[in-house]
C-alpha cells in the first residue's frame, strides 16, 4: 500500500477515534503514577484491560477466552486438537510437525510495534498470545502502558508463558521474535531470560505452497484465500506505531481500540492456519498439482525423501502442466537412492518439450556412469543438443562419450 494511500487510512481511523472519543476519560495531568493510579487507566477499563503491578512497573492486561466450537473460516478452534494428533500418529520431518507435543504446549503469538526495523528507537508496545487449556483458548493480550515501562511488560509475559515449548507465528522468525529478543537484551536484569522457544513460522509455509497463485502471502490475503476469512472494518497492522503515538498523546487508550481488536483476530486466525497447513500435508494427495509440487519439494528440501517421491507419483500420474516436473524430480530421487533402473524409466517418460532435454542428460549420465552403454548416452546427448542446441555441457559430455567409444573399439 502506498504511503498516500496510508495517510489517508489513518485520516479515517482518526476521524473515527475522535467521535467516540467525544466524552474522554479525564486526562492525567503531570507524572502522578503511583500504585493507585496509572497511565490512562481509566480508559483501559472500557476496553477491558486491567493493570497489573509487578515489582518493575506495571503494563495493561486483557484475558479472553474463547469456546473450542469457536468457528475459524471453514474450521473450529477444537480442530486444533486433531491436527495434533494427528501429527502424533506420522513420522515426518515436516517443520510443522508437532509430534511429541499436545496444543497445550504451544503458545500463538503476535506482537504490535511502533515500526518495523530492530532500532533502539522502536519498541513493542503488544503481546498477542493464545493458549489452550480445558477451558478452551485462551486469548491474552498485554500492552505497554507508556514507554519505559518495558520491564513491567514483559515480566508477567515471561512469567505466565516461560514454560511452553513452541511459538506459533506469522513472519515470528524473522520479526516479531527477533524484536522481542532486542528489547530483552536492554532490560535481561530486570526480568526472566527468553525461553528457548522452537517456532512455527506459517510464513515460511503458506510462502512455500501459494507463492505461485497468491499476489502476496500477508496473513490477511492467505486467511481469505485459504480459510474463507474476510475481515470487514479491520484496522491494518500498518497503523499501529501511529495509533500508539495518538494513545500517549490523548492518554486514551480508545485509540488502540482497533489495533488491539486486529491483533486477537491475528491470533485466532493463526491457530486455523495451522489447522488448515497440517490438513494439506496429511491430505496432501487432494491438492492442485501446482500446490502438490510445492509441497513435494518442501519434503525433499527438508529430507522427507519418501513422503517426496510419494507426492511425485501422484504429480506423475496426472495429465497436467506439471506432471514431466514432477517425474524429473521422481527419477532424480530415484537415481540418489540407487534405483537406476526405476529412474531411467521415468526418465523416459518425459515428453513436455521444455523439460525434455533434461531428461535426455540425466538419461545420458545414467546410462554412462551406470550402465556404462556409451552409445545410448551419446544418443540422449544428440537429442538434447536438438532440443536446447550446441550448450558447452553438452559439448563437452558428447566429446568425452565419444573419446570413451573409439577407446572400447
Amino acid at each position: 500500500m502506498s504511503l498516500k494511500k496510508k495517510l489517508e487510512r489513518y485520516k479515517q481511523m482518526q476521524a473515527q477515534t475522535s467521535a467516540q472519543s467525544s466524552s474522554p476519560p479525564k486526562k492525567q495531568q503531570g507524572n502522578r503514577e503511583n500504585e493507585n493510579v496509572f497511565f490512562a487507566e481509566e480508559s483501559w477499563k472500557e476496553l477491558g484491560f486491567e493493570a497489573v503491578h509487578s515489582e518493575e512497573g506495571y503494563c495493561y492486561v486483557k484475558t479472553e477466552c474463547f469456546d473450542v466450537h469457536t468457528p475459524i473460516g471453514k474450521y473450529t478452534l477444537g480442530d486444533m486438537y486433531a491436527s495434533v494428533a494427528e501429527w502424533n500418529k506420522r513420522t515426518s520431518h515436516s517443520p510443522l510437525s508437532s509430534k511429541g507435543k499436545t496444543a497445550e504446549d504451544l503458545l500463538f503469538f503476535d506482537t504490535e510495534t511502533t515500526g518495523l526495523s530492530h532500532g533502539a528507537g522502536h519498541t513493542i508496545f503488544l503481546f498477542g498470545t493464545g493458549r489452550f487449556s480445558s477451558a478452551g483458548f485462551q486469548v491474552k493480550q498485554y500492552v505497554l502502558a507508556r514507554p519505559g515501562l518495558e520491564a513491567g511488560l514483559f515480566l508477567p509475559f515471561l512469567q505466565e508463558h516461560g514454560a511452553l515449548s513452541d511459538l506459533v507465528t506469522y513472519n515470528g522468525k524473522s520479526f516479531d521474535w527477533p524484536q522481542v529478543k532486542s528489547k530483552h537484551v536492554l532490560i535481561r536484569h530486570l526480568v526472566p531470560a527468553l525461553p528457548a522457544y522452537g517456532h512455527y513460522d506459517l510464513l515460511h509455509a503458506s510462502r512455500r505452497l501459494w507463492k505461485h497463485r497468491l499476489p502476496k502471502v500477508s496473513l490477511s490475503q492467505v486467511e481469505e484465500a485459504e480459510l474463507g476469512i474476510s475481515r470487514m472494518d479491520d484496522t491494518p497492522g500498518f497503523l499501529a506505531p501511529m495509533m500508539y503515538k495518538e494513545y500517549i498523546g490523548n492518554e486514551d487508550a480508545r485509540w488502540l481500540k482497533g489495533i488491539i481488536t486486529h491483533n486477537a483476530k491475528d491470533i485466532i486466525s493463526l491457530v486455523g492456519l495451522y489447522i488448515h497447513l497440517s490438513k494439506r500435508v496429511h491430505e496432501g494427495a487432494s491438492a492442485d498439482s501446482e500446490e502438490l509440487l510445492a509441497l513435494a519439494k518442501w519434503m525433499e528440501d527438508v529430507g522427507d525423501r519418501r513422503e517426496a517421491m510419494q507426492l511425485y507419483k501422484v504429480i506423475a500420474d496426472r495429465e497436467e502442466n506439471s506432471q514431466d516436473v514432477a517425474r524429473l524430480r521422481l527419477a532424480r530421487l530415484y537415481k540418489q537412492n540407487g534405483q537406476f533402473h526405476k529412474a531411467l524409466t521415468v526418465y523416459h517418460e518425459v515428453d513436455a518439450p521444455h523439460c525434455l532435454h533434461e531428461a535426455q542428460i540425466g538419461m545420458a549420465m545414467l546410462y554412462e556412469h551406470q550402465f556404462k552403454e556409451y552409445e545410448a548416452a551419446l544418443k540422449c546427448v544428440e537429442l538434447a543438443k536438438e532440443a536446447r542446441g550446441d550448450m558447452p555441457e553438452f559439448l563437452h559430455r558428447e566429446k568425452r562419450l565419444r573419446t570413451k567409444i573409439s577407446l572400447r573399439k
